[in-house]
């Protein structure tokens, strides 16, 4: 459960699929190859776990969910108002991963949020995987992170694994479970498991 309410979550937010179920992930700004392979092979193997489909059938800088391979020194420049959720690299205080929801008003007076995750471009190797993996599951609705299981991918303290335990593959079939819906809050969803 805690997997499915991250640090900016008070209800279930799931990708609400659209009639083709189509999610596209657009990668922006310092992208080499191995991010879109890491991309594929997320989106093959999450389409195995849920009912849902994810497909990557387009360019991966089209369209979609934006996370954004940003430069260190940029990531600074991002206006702190609107960083919902971000994690720190512990030895130079330096951004990693930030979740950024910056609001726009139309002329009408509505506004509209934009959400954007940025990635440190300086990241490499398992790290670098590590949270383009945490990006992409971030815009599939599974936010949250654990303190409960150190070989899970939404462990609190890592920054470098990738591959999916037995309880993550949970965590994801339990959120796209067909009794769930979005703006759900925990309370109904531990009684849905719970009392049935």
């Amino acid at each position: 459960m805690d997997i499915a309410f991250g640090c900016d979550n008070t209800g279930v937010t799931m990708f609400s699929p659209s009639s083709e179920n189509h999610l596209f992930f657009s990668l922006e700004g310092q992208v080499n190859p191995a991010d879109i392979d890491v991309v594929s092979l997320f989106t093959s193997e999450f389409n195995r776990i849920t009912p849902i489909e994810v497909f990557t059938d387009e360019p991966l800088n089209s369209r979609g969910s934006p996370i954004i391979f940003y430069p260190e020194d940029s990531l600074d420049s991002l206006e702190k108002r609107f960083v919902a959720c971000q994690e720190l690299d512990p030895e130079s205080g330096k951004p990693l991963y930030i979740i950024y929801k910056s609001v726009t008003e139309l002329p009408n007076g509505e506004r509209v949020t934009t959400t954007k995750i940025y990635l440190n471009a300086r990241l490499a190797g398992a790290e670098r995987e590590h949270y383009l993996q945490k990006a992409m599951l971030y815009y599939l609705g599974l936010p949250g992170q654990t303190y409960n299981y150190p070989d899970s991918v939404f462990y609190y303290n890592t920054r470098s694994t990738t591959d999916f335990t037995p309880i993550d593959i949970e965590a994801m079939k339990t959120l796209y479970h067909p009794g769930i819906y979005e703006g759900m809050s925990i309370q109904e969803v531990r009684w849905l498991f719970f009392n049935n």
